[in-house]
């Protein structure tokens, strides 16, 4: 068995192991970085450090977020760093078996496009998407991320 936290993203559910999860905080105010893209919305203060914000609406569907009451951002371990993931809603956490996880690794043929999706789950006539947090961007997109994370690591230790 394995815990997943479900959470909701552009009216689709989607999961991601527990073991890559901090914290869930509300949302608050973001200070935007200039020229990122579209899906790094930008950083928050979060425990004496700083935390990019990627927006997953953006990352994995193309459309902004819509800000509202139940809009969460989950804190998540992403290349031994910590990024936060802006969701519409944080349902629940639950366990899952492996015969509930339907991997998408066992096929090669689509392995580029989908190389974030790691498992699909069938419940009670719904279907959730299991994504790896660490394969979420592309090598430009990880870089971003990263220079994002030094230079504000630097602007810290000054």
């Amino acid at each position: 068995m394995e815990k997943h936290i479900i959470f909701m993203c552009n009216n689709q559910k989607i999961a991601m192991n527990i073991d890559a999860t901090e914290r869930i905080l509300l949302l608050e105010d973001i200070t935007l970085i200039p020229d990122t893209s579209n899906y790094i919305k930008g950083v928050i203060e979060y425990n004496d450090e700083v935390l990019p914000i990627v927006d997953m609406n953006e990352r994995l569907f193309n459309e902004s977020y819509q800000r509202t009451e139940q809009t969460k951002v989950i804190v998540a371990f992403w290349k031994k760093q910590k990024i936060g993931l802006i969701v519409d809603d944080v349902i629940s956490v639950q366990d899952f078996s492996d015969q509930q996880l339907h991997s998408s690794k066992d096929s090669d043929t689509n392995k580029k496009k989908t190389k974030s999706i790691h498992a699909i789950i069938r419940i009670e006539g719904s279907i959730i998407t299991v994504i790896e947090v660490d394969n979420l961007f592309s090598n430009d997109g990880e870089n971003e991320l990263l220079s994002i994370i030094e230079t504000f690591a630097k602007e810290k230790n000054k």
